[in-house]
C-alpha cells in the first residue's frame, strides 16, 4: 500500500482505488490472463 516507502526512483504504478486506507490484492501482485478464444 501507499504506506510502503520506496527508495527514490523505485516508485511503482498503482491501480485505481488502491492506497493507504484500501489496499487491494491486485495492488500487491497484479496478474493478467489472456485467453485466445478461436
Amino acid at each position: 500500500p501507499w504506506r510502503t516507502i520506496f527508495p527514490a526512483g523505485q516508485e511503482v504504478e498503482r491501480f485505481p482505488r488502491a492506497g493507504w486506507d484500501r489496499p487491494k490484492a491486485s495492488d500487491h501482485c497484479p496478474v493478467v490472463i489472456a485467453l485466445d478464444m478461436a
